[in-house]
């Protein structure tokens, strides 16, 4: 069978920076889920991958894929999850 938990490169196997992300997954093929990995930790990197749009789901904000989201804020208690979207229209 499939993995409920899916490691990146298996949703985006044409993403090169994709398939080397180790601590982020999916859940699923449209839930991507970063969670914080340090105690003490008020932000991470987050790598969203190419070919989708990324709803934030923390915060509501759509990012475009194929880019990382630097010192994204987001606390031990929290868990940064990101859900595939579509494409916004002009």
């Amino acid at each position: 069978g499939i993995p409920i938990a899916r490691p990146l490169w298996w949703i985006a196997p044409e993403d090169k920076i994709a398939q080397f992300i180790d601590c982020e997954f999916f859940l699923g093929n449209s839930l991507l889920v970063a969670p914080v990995l340090y105690a003490n930790s008020k932000y991470r990197d987050i790598y969203l991958p190419e070919g989708s749009w990324w709803r934030d789901l923390l915060r509501g904000e759509l990012y475009k894929g194929g880019q990382w989201l630097r010192r994204y804020k987001v606390e031990l208690y929290e868990i940064a999850t990101f859900k595939r979207d579509v494409v916004p229209r002009p």
